[in-house]
């Protein structure tokens, strides 16, 4: 071990045993707190027993219930205090945990991270059940995972403690002023739990984005330049994911972004030549970016799925996928998990194209109803047999896609077809040309019999 690692390793141990400590000491507040705050109450209650009552109740007097009241906020208000203060600072010892960790020599054996996931009521087996994601029994048991979590657990006894203690007011002799007086202290807390819970979310904002297919030329020039810049500036933590020992990067720049971003512990590149089952992939992503060849795109995005967060989505870069069939697998796969709306797939051609198109739509306007649209697809060279193997036939999805989308954007949104255009789309035989000298491979895509009205 050298020495620049040994130093790495000794600062990381030093960190987390002072966070430790720190999260002791948190912990004894609270549990001291929580031992007095119930010692009172027990008494209260018991004075207000012993003293006599006048009412149905059992209660004498106000003053005990308004001073439990006003103990019951007081609780309230520490505990979300001391759980911000103790996610400001885990949050912070993770980012210097990360960066040691990245240096020390131990790095490919532990997460460093304080980060404690939530528990799960649900059994394994329940949880991938089809009735019981059906039914939605899941998602309540989602919910109630997170408010079981210690930074919920505690905020909220005290504030149902406090509702308690409002309804209370009401059924007993309790002056009007009084039980404004708990009204309006309810509502003060219920504001502190909504703006206590939303500075949590802003306190952990950074998003979890994985690019599958990192070293391919298209990532390289539109995703991982933009990506690697915002994880240097910690507003994402990136992973990239490629069928490769090392990363790719394409210039300097980009070069300069990943090393930088990597050193603060927000980028991370996995190499996928392993089992998928055995990677080291994070939980609860953000943005999940498909740039891998077309033919597996819908199992890429299915492996995903089950690490996906709750708002979390796939952004899959043009077509859905080479196969229909692998298509249709991963629907099914999303109707299960309830996330259907969670996959999106989109194409860039509609963007750069899109001058030419307002103006092509204008035309097609003008030129009334349409009865065939044909396209041709040029290539310079031949077929590769890669591509050609994703679709019965060779047709080329990849192309294909674009084709599609610019003759639907072409067509005026107003216009209707009487037949649905995939239905009826056919492939011509292959036939060799020339245009300009050089050989081309020509294939004719023809929509026919599309009838469409003004």
């Amino acid at each position: 071990m050298s020495r620049k690692d040994r130093v790495s390793t000794e600062n990381l141990q030093v960190l987390l045993e002072q966070h430790w400590l720190h999260c002791r000491h948190l912990e004894s507040e609270r549990a001291w707190f929580m031992s007095v705050y119930a010692a009172i109450t027990g008494g209260m209650f018991a004075f207000m027993a012993y003293s006599g009552s006048t009412d149905s109740t059992g209660l004498q007097h106000s003053w005990p219930l308004y001073f439990l009241i006003m103990l019951t906020f007081f609780g309230f208000f520490h505990s979300i205090r001391w759980t911000y203060a103790f996610e400001c600072h885990r949050v912070r010892v993770n980012k210097l945990a990360r960066i040691l960790w990245i240096e020390s020599e131990g790095k490919a054996m532990l997460d460093p991270t304080m980060d404690i996931p939530s528990m799960r009521i649900l059994p394994d087996f329940l949880r991938s059940n089809k009735i019981v994601k059906r039914l939605g029994i899941d998602r309540i048991a989602q919910y109630l995972n997170e408010i079981l979590r210690t930074r919920y657990l505690f905020a909220s006894f005290y504030f149902f403690m406090l509702v308690g203690f409002v309804i209370l007011s009401f059924v007993t002799d309790a002056p009007v002023l009084g039980r404004a007086g708990a009204i309006a202290a309810l509502m003060v807390a219920a504001w502190l739990f909504a703006r206590w819970r939303s500075s949590l979310q802003e306190i952990s904002k950074t998003k979890k984005v994985v690019l599958e297919g990192c070293n391919g030329d298209w990532a390289q020039q539109r995703y991982l330049s933009f990506l690697t810049a915002e994880a240097d500036k910690q507003n994402t933590e990136l992973w990239a994911l490629d069928l490769a020992p090392q990363i790719k990067l394409a210039n300097p720049s980009i070069t300069a972004l990943w090393q930088s971003s990597r050193g603060k512990g927000k980028a991370r590149y996995i190499d996928k030549s392993s089992s998928r089952e055995t990677l080291d992939r994070p939980d609860d992503v953000s943005h999940i970016f498909i740039v891998t060849p077309d033919k597996f795109h819908a199992e890429v995005a299915t492996f995903w799925l089950e690490r996906l967060a709750s708002d979390g989505r796939v952004f899959i870069e043009k077509p859905l996928d080479a196969s229909v069939a692998a298509a249709g697998r991963l629907e099914e796969a999303l109707k299960e998990k309830g996330a259907i709306e969670s996959v999106y797939t989109f194409d860039h051609y509609l963007a750069r194209a899109y001058p030419f198109l307002q103006r092509c739509s204008r035309y097609v306007e003008k030129i009334g109803g349409i009865s065939q649209i044909e396209v041709r697809i040029l290539e310079p060279d031949g077929i590769s047999k890669e591509r050609a193997s994703t679709l019965d036939g060779g047709v080329i999805l990849d192309l294909f896609c674009h084709v599609l989308m610019l003759v639907c954007a072409t067509v005026s949104e107003n216009t209707t077809c009487t037949v649905p255009s995939l239905a009826t789309v056919k492939q011509d035989n292959v036939k060799g040309a020339q245009y300009s000298n050089p050989p081309h491979l020509r294939r004719d895509i023809r929509h026919q019999s599309i009838y469409c009205g003004p």
